[in-house]
């Protein structure tokens, strides 16, 4: 290929000009696809290529691409073409994370693209947005785009790694539709949480390297804990945030956070004692996901779980240190002891999933799982260097399940990386 072919390819991999859809010739009716076939066949393809390719193939084929929601990674340049695109009225996700630009005008192609999005025509149903990793990203970007009406059904926004300040956090409150949001290292201090705090529609938040911006973190989890518009979350994330057992029991604590399904604490040291008040919460009752990866724990912390009646609705549970450590005290030392306390629990009898990656439990503990009556709605199992004779037993004994087997991962090693 020349360089011209190059260029001229390179250039219609990019374009989002579609409007040679009306010159095709007429296909007999013979070897035409029905609509609901073409519809079917469609939601499966990557939008890429139902843009660049599918809108072109026929009349038909270009309606039909019309109705099929779409999803694209862009950069902040490719945003100001797409915004001018009739045919991108159906896009509903867009990802513009990690968008690095290293030249001089970047802040001024951030505006553009902003600007582009915020007033374009034809981008104006969007439910998903993604802004992470853009560190150029400020205050002024995000309030062009949270005052524009191109906003008004966002329901998810996730703005990790953008240093918006708390300005940035209170212009976000404008998007009165956002039902997740997934922050975290955004430069915000307790009133830029606060501001998150106000957002009554919220049933998913995620929060990560909270310690890394300019609030405590006992603090802004007793803002979120304490909140009334806090009512209705549903999944809450805190990863890697400096959370100790006592924070957490500003979560176990609250009337709030009854409404919790999903908890995920991971890279967070909260010891025995914070398991414990998670298991003995009656707020937490309604918990079907627990992830508490590299938190310290132990079989004490661990096989309170199992005594618990507030988890019976658990269906998946992660106590392994999959997250890996920063140090070799940071690991949860889960082993035989809570598998045999846990194949005898009649509390964990919806467990579908459990993850044990890189803990101590062996082939004794896995034996005990394989012949527990209790957990039969078991369909995913991670362990580490289990025997093949055990490995035998495990999938006799839960003939669909869904067991990965992994060499165990030596931490001490890998922390002198």
């Amino acid at each position: 290929m020349d360089g011209n072919e190059s260029s001229s390819q390179s250039h219609r991999n990019q374009s989002f000009s579609l409007n040679d859809h009306n010159s095709h010739h007429q296909t007999p009716d013979a070897y035409v696809l029905c609509d609901d076939i073409v519809h079917y066949v469609m939601q499966f393809m990557e939008s890429y290529f139902i843009v660049q390719s599918c809108m072109r193939v026929s009349k038909q084929w270009f309606k039909i691409a019309l109705s099929i929601p779409l999803s694209l990674r862009l950069n902040f340049q490719k945003l100001q073409n797409a915004a001018k695109c009739a045919n991108l009225t159906n896009l509903t996700s867009l990802d513009l994370n990690n968008f690095v630009c290293e030249e001089l005008n970047g802040e001024e192609i951030l505006t553009s693209g902003c600007l582009a999005l915020a007033n374009s025509p034809y981008l104006q149903n969007l439910t998903h947005l993604n802004l992470s990793i853009n560190t150029q990203l400020k205050r002024d970007h995000i309030k062009i785009l949270a005052t524009s009406s191109n906003m008004c059904k966002l329901s998810t926004l996730c703005i990790f790694l953008t240093y918006i300040g708390d300005e940035g956090m209170r212009a976000i409150t404008e998007m009165k539709s956002l039902t997740s949001l997934k922050f975290g290292n955004n430069s915000i201090s307790l009133e830029g949480v606060k501001h998150v705090t106000t957002m009554s529609k919220l049933t998913e938040l995620e929060v990560l390297h909270l310690d890394l911006n300019v609030v405590k973190t006992h603090q802004c989890l007793n803002v979120i804990a304490n909140s009334e518009k806090m009512n209705n979350l549903t999944k809450l994330t805190l990863y890697k945030s400096g959370i100790t057992a006592e924070q957490v029991r500003s979560l176990t604590t609250s009337h709030h956070m009854k409404q919790l399904t999903y908890l995920e604490l991971r890279g967070n040291n909260i010891r025995d004692s914070g398991i414990i008040s998670i298991a003995k919460s009656e707020f937490m009752k309604n918990l079907t996901h627990l992830n508490v990866s590299t938190c310290m724990i132990s079989d004490t912390g661990a096989i309170s779980l199992t005594l618990s009646s507030f988890m019976s609705q658990l269906r998946i549970l992660n106590l392994s240190n999959e997250e890996g450590p920063s140090r070799q005290s940071e690991i949860n030392t889960v082993g035989n002891e809570f598998i045999q306390a846990l194949s005898k629990s009649e509390c964990m009898q919806n467990l579908e999933e459990l993850n044990l990656l890189d803990t101590k439990v062996n082939d004794v503990g896995a034996v005990s799982l394989s012949q527990s009556k209790i957990l039969k709605r078991l369909k995913c199992l991670h362990l580490s260097e289990i025997g093949p004779e055990t490995s035998h037993l495990i999938l006799t004994s839960f003939p669909k399940i869904k067991f990965e087997n992994l060499p165990r991962t030596a931490f001490d090693e890998c922390l002198l990386m």
